[in-house]
């Protein structure tokens, strides 16, 4: 067992039998090899403890157990950081994988840029055996490692082009403060952008390199997106926090933000025909973006038939800009 990796990496485990094999391997065939690997199992449904377990001799693994089930693998993945021995953490959803020359590559930005706290990279999407670039990648024309500044960060995500995802940040667990990473008990989904924002409000912006680091399979079994629903106080809560040391400017552009994260939480409460306990137009941030709160208001009180055909052609959309 290693004592002071140089990486670790946190997976998750809930109902992954079919792909967790995959993930780990996925990690343990990196081309750096001074890492750790912390699988965190909650009581799943499936035979998925028993393939994490091919994996208890090996010394670079180490396997906890929960005997309660986190929505979002939330409290799994702080209880990782909790058991980490290093100071840089890593995620890979139980579904996914990394590609062999990852952690190499994160290193080496680390060694380029000593201010470096959250590093991300490129990654892959893949839906029906279709593979292709992330948003942020297709859109920007970066070819070296680039800083991204928290008012950049915002303005992509904002454009729906996060230069990040789970799978593809690794960041320096000091800049925690001993406090948990994600937002456990606060929602089932989405709790992964609310801990981006804060924390990279908190060190200034993140790091970005070219490389393609990562697999994200968009239709593999058992996602909580196919069964739970995002928090809409949760994004209000964001602002709240962050507007305690962001600029006026980076407010701005966090509320905007906030707006597309409050509608999307609100339809999916539609979609999965929950009550979201709130009129939309009260939740919104109607300063320097009422044009977009007007629409999506007057959308949010049409009959549920036009919303849910307004979805379908967003899905044709998307999958022609494919």
């Amino acid at each position: 067992m290693l004592k002071h990796p140089l990486f670790s990496v946190i997976i998750p485990v809930y109902n992954k039998e079919s792909t967790i094999r995959r993930s780990v391997m996925s990690v343990l065939t990196q081309t750096f090899l001074d890492f750790e690997i912390i699988i965190v199992c909650d009581p799943s449904t499936d035979n998925s403890n028993k393939v994490v377990s091919e994996f208890i001799d090996n010394p670079k693994v180490r396997i906890y157990r929960r005997s309660n089930r986190g929505p979002g693998g939330y409290a799994s993945r702080n209880l990782g950081i909790k058991k980490s021995k290093s100071n840089w953490i890593g995620f890979l959803d139980a579904d996914d994988e990394w590609f062999p020359e990852h952690l190499e590559r994160i290193l080496m930005v680390i060694e380029k840029f000593n201010d470096a706290k959250f590093i991300s990279s490129s990654w892959f999407e893949e839906t029906n055996k279709y593979r292709y670039a992330d948003p942020f990648t297709k859109k920007t024309n970066y070819k070296k490692v680039t800083f991204i500044n928290f008012k950049e960060y915002l303005k992509s995500s904002i454009k729906g082009e996060r230069p990040n995802n789970t799978n593809s940040i690794i960041f320096n667990k000091l800049v925690l403060d001993n406090k948990d990473f994600f937002p456990e008990g606060k929602t089932s989904r989405s709790g992964d952008l609310y801990a981006w924002v804060l924390n990279i409000n908190k060190v200034g912006g993140i790091y970005w390199s070219p490389h393609v680091g990562s697999i994200t399979y968009r239709d593999s079994p058992n996602m909580t997106s196919k069964t739970e629903v995002p928090s809409i106080l949760l994004n209000i809560q964001m602002v709240d926090q962050i507007s305690l040391t962001a600029s006026k400017t980076e407010i701005t552009f966090a509320k905007v933000y906030a707006n597309r994260l409050i509608k999307r939480a609100f339809f999916e409460h539609k979609k999965f025909k929950q009550d979201p306990k709130v009129y939309l137009f009260n939740s919104f941030y109607w300063s320097n973006d009422i044009i977009f709160c007007f629409a999506w208001s007057l959308i949010s009180i049409t009959p549920d038939k036009f919303i849910n055909l307004l979805r379908k052609v967003k899905k044709l959309f998307f999958e022609k800009r494919k």
